[in-house]
């Protein structure tokens, strides 16, 4: 009665054959009542090959009085591969093949969550964005190498101190204030923010943290991830900048002149206002470029936008 209400597989067995087995086991291996019986323990492995280099490895340790404790991939009846924490003794060490126990525990949820945290380290690991753990206080935890590459603090320097030593100082204390307001309200918060590396340069980031919660459902550690985004920013502005604006005397184009003429004469009209426009040739300007060249032109130009900016 005990051994049927273990929650372990218990299996008996002589000359590599199942002479009994608990009910346990039989559930373990998919096998119905009796089943197991008289069979060779080759339908607990996956291959036969996987079978003999066990029983060429097991028994001896048997014969050494050295009770086995050992994690392996086994069979269940219906060609399905689990894993198993699987020990045995011998009853005669003198005679291992006469007659042994073995106890089988399924650990292959286990398996598959050490498996699921090797695969979460390994990405970490080697991801570009930087991740920072901290905890209620806001003191920092864990960090990836990413957060290194990109703040220029190592593990050693980072781990235990305030995130706010990375702290940028285009953001006052009501933009941090509202940060922590919407996570204990909402557990996550994402937007761009101002940091500082360790050397004192200041850089952008796209930051995503969020909230994560105990079994109560209280919030035990923050995740932040963030992102580089400083030379992709300049990018664009320069991108922003060169669509809108001359290149040669910076002023704006055509382009802009339009939207902002657009938006000049919707505020006008909304409020009751009268608009001016006001447009200005460079006299001569031909004879410039055709007596000195087009270079001393495009200075007159330049000169001439410089004095209207």
């Amino acid at each position: 009665a005990i051994l049927d209400n273990v929650m372990f597989g218990v299996l008996f067995v002589r000359q590599r054959r199942i002479v009994s087995s608990n009910r346990r086991g039989e559930t373990l291996f998919g096998y119905d009542e009796g089943q197991m019986v008289g069979q060779s323990t080759e339908i607990l492995y996956p291959t036969r090959e996987d079978y003999e280099q066990t029983a060429m490895t097991q028994y001896p340790l048997l014969a050494r009085r050295m009770d086995l404790g050992e994690e392996h991939q086994l069979r269940h009846r219906d060609g399905s591969l689990f894993w198993c924490l699987v020990s045995g003794s011998a009853l005669d060490p003198a005679y291992p093949d006469e007659g042994s126990i073995w106890v089988f525990a399924d650990i292959t949820e286990r398996k598959l969550a050490e498996e699921k945290l090797r695969l979460s380290a390994t990405v970490l690991e080697h991801i570009a964005d930087g991740v920072m753990v901290l905890d209620v206080t806001g003191r920092i935890v864990a960090i990836n190498p990413a957060f290194t590459g990109i703040t220029g603090y190592s593990e050693e320097e980072a781990v235990g101190r305030e995130s706010s030593m990375m702290r940028g100082r285009l953001q006052d204390d009501a933009f941090y204030h509202k940060l922590w307001r919407e996570l204990d309200e909402t557990g996550f918060w994402r937007g761009e923010i101002w940091d500082t590396r360790r050397d004192g340069e200041a850089y952008l980031e796209s930051l995503t943290v969020t909230a994560v919660r105990g079994d109560a459902g209280a919030i035990t550690h923050y995740v932040s991830v963030f992102s580089d985004i400083t030379r992709a920013r300049e990018s664009q502005n320069q991108l922003d900048h060169l669509a809108h604006h001359d290149p040669l005397t910076t002023l704006p184009n055509r382009l802009l002149y339009h939207d902002r003429l657009r938006h000049a004469m919707t505020r006008a009209q909304r409020d009751g206002q009268q608009l001016a426009v006001l447009f200005i040739d460079l006299d001569r300007f031909k004879n410039v470029n055709d007596t000195l060249g087009h270079h001393v032109g495009d200075e007159l130009l330049k000169q001439a936008a410089s004095a209207l900016a």
